[in-house]
Parts: C-alpha cells; sequence; structure tokens
C-alpha cells in the first residue's frame, strides 16, 4: 500500500487522470469531487459536489483527501490534508486527490500491486 499519494505536489497531469483530470477539477471541481467520491464508494458523494457549489469547496476537498487517503491507507491527517488545500493553486493538492480515487477505482478497491508503485503508468 502507497504511504503517500502517488501523484504528489506538482504531479496534477500524473496518470491515471493526467492532464484531462487537471483540466476537470480546476473548471469543475464539484464535478471531479462527485467523481471521485463515487470512485472510491463514498455514499456522500453529492455532498462533496453541492458543498463545492455553494462555496465550500477547500472544506469539501479536504474531507475528500481524507476518504481518500483512508481508502487507500495512506498514512496522511487532516492537518496536513488542511495545509496542502491551503496551498492547492501551486501544488495541484485536488488533482493529486481525484487521481488517487481513480486508482482505487482502476485497482479494484484492492489497493496498490506489490511494491506500492504503479508499474508501467
Amino acid at each position: 500500500m502507497p504511504e503517500k499519494f502517488t501523484n504528489g505536489p506538482f504531479g496534477c497531469c500524473g496518470e491515471p487522470g493526467g492532464a484531462g483530470t487537471c483540466f476537470i477539477t480546476a473548471c469543475c471541481p464539484c464535478f471531479a469531487y462527485y467523481t471521485a467520491a463515487e470512485d472510491i464508494g463514498d455514499s456522500n458523494s453529492a455532498l462533496y459536489c453541492v458543498g463545492t457549489l455553494l462555496g465550500f469547496g477547500p472544506c469539501m476537498v479536504c474531507l475528500l483527501a481524507d476518504k481518500v487517503a483512508q481508502a487507500r491507507n495512506i498514512e496522511q491527517d487532516m492537518p496536513m490534508h488542511a495545509l496542502c488545500t491551503c496551498c492547492d493553486c501551486v501544488t495541484c493538492f485536488s488533482c493529486a486527490v481525484v487521481n488517487e480515487a481513480k486508482l482505487f477505482k482502476l485497482e479494484g478497491a484492492g489497493g496498490a500491486p506489490e511494491g506500492g508503485k504503479m508499474e508501467g503508468r
């Protein structure tokens, strides 16, 4: 299992989403957060969408990051999510969260392959 987000700071165009995920997350974060929540099996996916539309985007990405981290067994706590969210315009943390949720879905909710690396991506 990964100990940190696969696509870390400045890795917003990383796989599996690439630049398309970065574009969608930047232009329509409510949809990106909704699909990320769906990818990890979170039944509150509409909450992330509505919360973002109501202006609580930073709070929503913080909560979603925590859920994604739990799903992927990533050791990162809420204060670190909050710090990363504050620097989101520079570090593309929201894109990393959405990409990590996509990885969770692609791997069949089973976590990363042995060694924690995504070989051949």
